[in-house]
């Protein structure tokens, strides 16, 4: 996986944090929204959990909104950030959009995600594009997943799975 090594955010964590403040509230506000409201109503989600390859380990938090195009057919933005060792200093973040296929409670789906490593010392990064393919299902108030992310050439995979509140 190739990055490309750039100066996303500077200054203080405080401007880190309102920025992911704003796309939060962003995400929430998405969540009010109703496409198809006569048939499934959209659901935001906050997701927890774990990937790695390897060897390596790294857990994950996220929030999710499924926007419920057809039937059988949902539209899913989401931003994740991974970390290690609950070390703060630096971590990743990483908005993606998934196109998921849907029967019943479960759902499988592929899309693209950038990821941009935030660092107190200004060692930022950004990805190419990825690749991510998720299986999952949606239990009342609990959304499980499984999800993999690869590289347009596939040299390198990353699996993961979450557990989610569903609102």
């Amino acid at each position: 996986m190739r990055c490309k090594r750039k100066n996303l955010v500077k200054g203080s964590k405080m401007k880190r944090l309102s920025l992911l403040g704003l796309v939060f509230i962003f995400m929430l506000t998405l969540a009010g929204t109703d496409l198809n409201a006569e048939k499934e109503k959209n659901n935001f989600s906050l997701n927890f959990g774990a990937m790695g390859a390897y060897g390596i380990g790294l857990w994950t938090a996220g929030i999710n909104l499924d926007l419920h195009l057809a039937d059988s057919l949902m539209l899913s933005p989401e931003l994740m950030t991974f970390g290690w060792r609950f070390h703060f200093d630096s971590y990743l973040l990483a908005p993606g959009l998934m196109l998921n296929a849907r029967h019943k409670s479960m759902f499988v789906g592929a899309g693209l995600t950038k990821w941009f490593l935030i660092s107190i010392d200004d060692e930022n990064f950004e990805s190419d594009f990825l690749l991510k393919f998720n299986l999952g299902s949606n239990m009342g108030k609990l959304r499980f997943a499984v999800f993999a992310i690869t590289d347009f050439r596939f040299s390198g995979v990353l699996y993961g799975a979450t557990i989610g509140i569903r609102f």
